[in-house]
């Protein structure tokens, strides 16, 4: 206990209290209250600072970039598998998903041969 009264002091913290509760109506109870504030309210305790929020100004140019970066890396190698382009690009295997998607619904690549061991054909390039 002398500890946290240590720290709260150290830190400039106003003391700590400690409330006690006897009665026939109420439990036993010992409550100890560790006020955060310090004199002025503007200086309240916050965790730690968060950097500035990442991602692009433009979601639909990331989304773009990222189909054109897709297509490009199968155009280099129809046999790659989804995973191997998600870890060589530093996507999420589904952003991957969502681009060879969105490829295959609007012609731009198809797929022939077994789910293992196929490969990718290009209809048409990418625009």
């Amino acid at each position: 206990m002398n500890d946290i009264f240590d720290v709260w002091k150290t830190e400039g913290l106003p003391e700590p209290t400690i409330e006690e509760q006897f009665g026939a109506d109420v439990p036993d109870r010992t409550t100890l209250i560790l006020p955060l504030l310090i004199d002025n309210q503007d200086d309240l305790i916050k965790g730690p600072e968060k950097g500035p929020k990442k991602g692009p100004e433009n979601k639909t140019d990331e989304i773009k970039k990222r189909r054109t970066d897709v297509f490009d890396l199968l155009k280099s190698d129809l046999k790659l598998s989804k995973p191997k382009i998600a870890k060589t690009l530093d996507l999420t295997e589904r952003q991957v998903k969502d681009v060879f998607d969105y490829l295959v619904n609007n012609g731009y690549i198809h797929h022939e041969g077994p789910a293992k061991g196929g490969k990718w054909v290009i209809d048409r390039d990418f625009e």
